[in-house]
């Protein structure tokens, strides 16, 4: 798991980019990818401030071993790459996060 560090920020073995931090809707998303096993890296993405809104999340195939998690938050949207090993269920794993968002 990751070690804890100044609010909003994450470092661990699956994070990488110079860029740690997370918005607040996308701290569990975040923890449930790093828990599941078929995931190999994460790539934290640049935040967007936006508008008020509910916290939703948006999961795409972006290429072979690649989903792309976009993260709403109540102002913010935040883009997350999430990398993983052949014969990883993305179906399932998608699901892993949207739940992750909802509890």
């Amino acid at each position: 798991m990751s070690n804890r560090n100044p609010k909003g920020h994450l470092t661990g073995s699956k994070i990488t980019s110079s860029h740690t931090t997370l918005i607040e809707a996308a701290m569990p998303v975040v923890r449930a990818a790093e828990s599941h096993r078929g995931v190999t890296k994460i790539g934290l993405g640049l935040i967007k401030v936006i508008g008020n809104g509910v916290n939703a999340i948006k999961i795409s195939v972006e290429g072979p071993g690649c989903l792309l998690a976009k993260v709403r938050g109540r102002s913010a949207i935040q883009e997350i790459r999430i990398y993983v090993s052949p014969g990883t269920d993305l179906d399932e794993l998608s699901d892993t996060l949207t739940q992750a968002l909802t509890s």
